[in-house]
């Protein structure tokens, strides 16, 4: 439900939640840390920081723990089932 991948020198994560994509830059606002390494849940489209547990609208980027926070989204699309 959500993929890594670097492209153009960016550290993107892809998160797939019903078939709805989301892309944001592999990286918590917090402090830097990878949120790959996280833990999503796609029942309550939950991201949660492996570092110091900050939650994450996984769908909207928005953060849960600190309202003045959100995660750094990217446009995308998918072609001929490429994104």
């Amino acid at each position: 439900k959500m993929k890594c991948f670097q492209t153009g020198g960016e550290n993107i994560l892809i998160i797939n939640i019903d078939n709805n994509l989301s892309a944001y830059r592999n990286e918590c606002p917090h402090q830097g840390l990878p949120l790959d390494r996280g833990m999503l849940d796609a029942d309550d489209r939950l991201l949660t920081c492996a570092g110091h547990g900050f939650k994450f609208d996984a769908v909207s980027g928005e953060c849960l723990t600190a309202p003045q926070v959100q995660l750094e989204a990217f446009p995308l699309r998918v072609e001929d089932g490429k994104i």
